[in-house]
Parts: structure tokens; sequence; C-alpha cells
């Protein structure tokens, strides 16, 4: 019984208390080391020791690290997508109540036409032909407010829009100078000249009477006539007679030269509304139904698809890119070449454009201009014949006073001297111009100007500040594993220490146990004793 007691008290002290005694304590503690998840500076990102043990719980280290690099996604992202440009192509489609589409139907620009007339000083002595050239003298300014806007607007679904044009034109007189519309010049009867030449083309039958008219008029090529009279017409028998003799020629009872540049009654025009391409948005798609004029053969003269009207000109500008520019008194879409110069205006930048070299030109220098000869004869270069664009009037175009035309065209007058300073036209192209009112001028600096700069600064914040918040994370990890290295190894002394006094402690808890027993077992040997 005695042994058999010691047997069960040596297996139960084996597994339950000899620990300390056999060694076997440290040697699981080393295991459970070895085992366990070691400590490390990912793991401090998501967990943190304390007096040995980890807690886990949302950490900022975390947080700053995943901020960070938020910021810097962001950062590249704003680098790549360019927002301001995102904002800018937005801003360029045209639809209902959009803004750039507000500022195209109704500019809130004041756009002014100046128009010089040349008064003939010596009409009389060249109608009587004892004069051979005629004496011209510039006459002007006459100051016109142009009240342009696009009316009668219909979207399509091919991102295109229908609109009739508007054009009305205000007199400026506190802009002219102390020139008045009822200044009388000399100046050329343009009723009758357009009469004549429509005329020649007829039989005698039409001829006879017109002819049996003008002499019993007395009207000559060269009349007095009130600025206001030629350039916006008045009512004259000849008119009258023209729409009475000839009623599919004219449908107006008055003949003036600005007023027929300036007809859009019948016109209709189509333009793109951004929506396949934002840069085209504002140009011609066709004009009357069809992207080339029909009074020039080739796409090289007739073509006036992708041109301005002079309100938005294409967007996105590239170097060296050629523009067109089209207005019905032209009767063509004239190409706009860069001069390579930037020009500050407003605070803003602008490229200067000018029309291009010979544009005027009918094939003598430039190949390609020879579709603007009409019916084969071509004018001397620097003239455009527009005979077709107003109805059969005897009207060619050209710079003022001859400018970058045929030398031999100024020996035929006198009194033109060209000056490409004051001659020659040219565009600055921006977003905005000296006369742009307070508000829109503030609105295209925004746009244009400072939200590009903001553009400029969000990035570089954006990278900055991920960066920052970043290293400010990893410092701060750096520190925290320092930090914890240090107090876990004076945790691990202090383990030493209590594990062993652990032992002692066991040692003399078993010594009192097995004495006890001893103890116990005796007393019962007694008892047993004394009862036999």
């Amino acid at each position: 019984m005695k042994q058999i007691m010691n047997v069960f008290g040596n297996r139960y002290n084996s597994v339950r208390t000899n620990d300390c005694d056999n060694g076997r304590f440290e040697s699981f503690a080393a295991n459970r080391r070895n085992l366990t998840r070691q400590f490390s500076i990912v793991d401090s990102f998501f967990h943190q020791r304390k007096e040995g043990e980890r807690t886990r719980y949302p950490k900022y280290n975390f947080f700053l690290m995943a901020v960070g690099l938020i910021l810097i996604c962001l950062g590249v992202m704003s680098h790549m997508c360019n927002p301001y440009m995102l904002i800018f192509k937005w801003k360029l489609i045209f639809e209902n109540g959009g803004e750039i589409f507000e500022l195209w139907r109704t500019p809130p620009v004041d756009l002014y036409i100046k128009i010089f007339l040349f008064n003939v000083t010596n009409a009389e002595q060249y109608l009587e032909g004892t004069a051979e050239k005629m004496v011209f003298d510039e006459v002007g300014p006459y100051v016109y407010r142009e009240l342009l806007s696009h009316e009668n607007i219909t979207f399509y679904d091919n991102g295109t829009l229908y609109t009739k044009p508007s054009h009305p034109l205000v007199f400026q007189a506190h802009l002219s100078a102390g020139h008045k519309e009822d200044d009388v010049f000399y100046l050329p009867n343009i009723a009758l000249l357009s009469i004549a030449q429509v005329a020649s083309k007829h039989n005698y039958l039409i001829r006879l009477p017109l002819n049996l008219l003008i002499r019993q008029t007395k009207t000559v090529p060269l009349e007095k006539q009130t600025a206001r009279q030629f350039m916006f017409g008045y009512e004259t028998t000849l008119t009258t007679l023209g729409n009475t003799f000839l009623p599919n020629w004219i449908s107006f009872n008055k003949v003036g030269l600005i007023d027929r540049m300036y007809d859009f009654d019948n016109d209709f025009e189509t333009f793109y509304t951004g929506v396949d391409d934002e840069s085209l948005s504002g140009l011609y798609e066709s004009y009357l139904g069809s992207p080339k004029l029909a009074q020039w053969e080739g796409d090289h003269c007739s073509n006036i698809r992708n041109a301005s009207d002079g309100t938005k000109f294409k967007s996105f500008i590239k170097d060296e890119e050629q523009l067109l520019f089209f207005r019905k008194s032209m009767c063509r879409a004239q190409r706009m070449v860069q001069t390579g110069s930037n020009h500050e205006v407003d605070g803003l930048q602008a490229t200067k454009f000018v029309f291009e070299e010979n544009a005027l030109d009918n094939g003598q220098i430039d190949a390609r201009n020879k579709c603007f000869c009409r019916k084969g004869q071509c004018l001397a270069r620097g003239l455009i014949d527009v005979t077709d664009c107003y109805y059969g009037f005897p009207i060619a175009l050209s710079y003022p006073h001859f400018h970058d035309s045929d030398p031999s065209l100024l020996t035929k007058v006198i009194g033109l001297h060209p000056n490409e300073s004051l001659h020659s036209s040219f565009f600055m192209i921006n977003a905005t111009m000296l006369q742009l009112p307070r508000g829109l001028r503030n609105r295209f600096l925004f746009y244009l100007k400072y939200l590009r700069i903001f553009d400029r600064i969000m990035y570089f914040l954006l990278l900055v500040g991920g960066s920052l918040l970043l290293l400010y994370a990893v410092i701060r990890v750096a520190l925290s594993v320092s930090l914890s290295l240090t107090s876990n190894n004076i945790s691990r002394k202090n383990k030493k220490i209590s594990k062993s006094e652990r032992c002692a402690e066991n040692r003399r808890h078993s010594l009192l146990k097995n004495n006890s027993s001893k103890l116990e077992k005796g007393s019962v040997q007694e008892r047993e004793h004394f009862l036999t």
C-alpha cells in the first residue's frame, strides 16, 4: 500500500509539481516564446505592447500612413488627369444654360465697327473726262456698335445646333470723331453700277428701257450722297425699276453697301456644340445648309467647316496651327496663322494671329488660290471678285488702301497710302480683351489664370502633404519599436526573477505537503496499533 502511494505520488509530482526541479518549466517557456508572434514594425501598426501583452485597437500610425498614401495618390491622379482641363472641357460644351454657351449666344462684349469712306474730290472733272485718275480722300471713322447674337437656337442630336444670326448696327456718334451720318460726299452710285452690270447680260428689250431711264434721270456713276445713304441705301427710281423688270434679281427697294453686307434676314447656320469634340464648340458645321460656299469651287476656296464667326475660336490651339475665320461680308473663309509672338492682354497671355500671306492672291503666287478666279477671269493680286455674293453687284474686296496688293493698282488712283501697321488685320486670341465687362473679365481671369495656378498648387500640396504624413507615421513607428524593445528586455528580466521565486515557492509547498502526508500516515499507523 505504501509503495503504491509512493508511486502515485511520484507520478503526480512529475506531472504537476516537479517542473522546476526537472528544468521543464524553462524549456516550456522557451518553446512558448518561439511559437508566439514576435514584435515587428508592421505589427506596431496594428498592436501595441503593454507590459508584455498585445492589445488590438485602431492605431494613429496606421491612420496617418493611410491618409498619406491617399494624398500621394490624389496628387499623382491630379497631375495625370488635370482637373483644370476637365473643368475647362466641361465648360466648353454648348447646352441650354451653359456658361460658355450663353456667352456665345449673346456676347456681352462691346463689338465696334469702324467704317472709313473715300470721298472722290475730283468727281466732276473725272466724269467730264478732264481728270485721268480719281483722287480719294479718306474720311471717318463712322463707328457702329454691332449687337451680335444668335437667335432661334435648336439643338440637334448629332452634336450640332441650328441658329439664325443677327447683326444689327447702332451708330455711335460719340466715338465717330465728330463725323455724322448726314455728311455729304461724292461717292459711287451703287444702284446705277449694279443695275448696269446685271442688265448688260440681258437682251436688248431689257436694256433699252433702263438706258432711257438712266439718261432721263441724269443718273451718274459718281454722285453726292450722305454717308448713311451710301452705307445703308435709299429708295431710287432705278431700284424700283429693277424690282419691276428683274423680279428675280433683288427683293429689296434700296441698295447700300453696308446694308447688303449685313443682310442676314434669310440666313441660317449650324455650329458644333462640342459634345463629340470640345475644341470645336462654337465653330461652323455648315452655312445655308452646306459646309461649302456655292460661289467657289474646290475645298480650299469654298470650305467654311470648322471656321469661327469671331465669337469663339477653336480651343486647345497647338503651335503652328492655322485657324479659319468666316464672315458673310468677306464671301470666303480666311486662314489665320500664328506670328510666333505672345502678348499680355489685361493680365492674360494671348497669341497674335494674322491673315496668311497673299491671302487675296488669285493664283499668281499661290496656285491653291486659283479657285478664287470668277468664271476663269482673275483680278489683280489683292482683289477678290465677290460679285456672286452681292446679287451680281460689280464689287471686289481688298485690304484698306490696297495693302498687300499688286502695286499697279496704286497707279490707277491718287490718295491711297497703304500702311501695314494701320491696314493689316490681326487677332489676339484668348478669353479676354481690354474692354471686357468687369464681371466677365474676373470670371475669365479665374478660369484661365487663377484656376490653373490653383491646380498646380493643389498638386504640390497633395504630394508634399502626403509624403510628410507618411514620413511622420514611419518615424512614429520607429520610435515606438525602439521603446517597446527596451521595455520588453526589462520585462523579461523581471519574468526570470519571478519564475525563480515561483519555483522556490513550489518546492516549499511540495515539502510541506510531503511532511503533512507523512505525519498523517504516522497518525493512522499509531491509531491502528492502539486499536490492535
